[in-house]
């Protein structure tokens, strides 16, 4: 059986800026048919019929950070979807007892100092996926010591447990190396956890300063 895809945009500390404009030119019209695209040409939410959200503390990535639907952390305007991450102080007990559970953040207790982080993380699951095709991402991301967006292909978990039900990272970007983006690809046999991953880093110019194009096809 064909697993579907669904699009996954997380953000760790700062702004991310997704914006749909302009981002046909490299196409072959011959080759490619448009079947969906956000082109974010309205104000507030994100629209509720394509993005869903996940929620809470979600700590895959060792991320002390809690997900949120909030206006403030997702929004969109001036023709783009805006991912904004804030520090702030808290005093929601899970935050605490989260961060006692990651690696990162035990050899420095003092970094809890009852401050958490919250973002976004808009998922499309149920309500778009696909079977091969090409997605393409225009994007303009912040950077700095702590920042982690990233811009995922997922398969359907419902139906096989990650990682057999395939994972595509169209793009992550580790604020400590303010111009390198990574891609990989995660499978039963490729991924992480068995260090044989299959991964590429590429130098990307101005990654927070313009706008680019990050996209897959399979």
């Amino acid at each position: 059986m064909k697993n579907s895809i669904s699009v996954f945009l997380l953000f760790s500390l700062l702004p991310t800026i997704m914006d749909a404009h302009r981002i046909h030119a490299g196409l072959n019209p011959e080759k490619w048919a448009l079947v969906w695209a956000d082109e974010f040409d309205y104000s507030g939410e994100p629209d509720p019929d394509v993005w869903g959200y996940d929620l809470g503390y979600l700590t895959y990535n060792e991320e002390l950070q809690k997900y949120t639907q909030s206006r403030r952390n997702s929004r969109v305007e001036k023709g783009s979807l805006m991912i904004e991450a804030h520090l702030e102080a808290t005093t929601d007990k899970e935050f605490q007892e989260i961060a006692k559970t990651l690696r990162s953040f035990n050899a420095k207790p003092e970094l809890l100092q009852q401050q958490s982080a919250t973002s976004a993380r808009l998922v499309t699951r149920g309500k778009r996926e696909f079977v091969h095709a090409r997605v393409e991402v225009r994007a303009c991301f912040s950077t700095g010591l702590g920042t982690w967006p990233a811009i995922w292909l997922l398969g359907d978990e419902t139906k096989n447990p990650w990682p057999v039900c395939g994972e595509m990272d169209i793009m992550e970007h580790v604020g400590f190396q303010p111009n390198m983006v990574h891609s990989a690809v995660h499978t039963k046999v490729s991924n992480f956890m068995n260090h044989k991953g299959a991964k590429k880093t590429l130098p990307v110019k101005d990654v927070a300063g313009d706008f680019h194009v990050y996209s897959v096809e399979w």
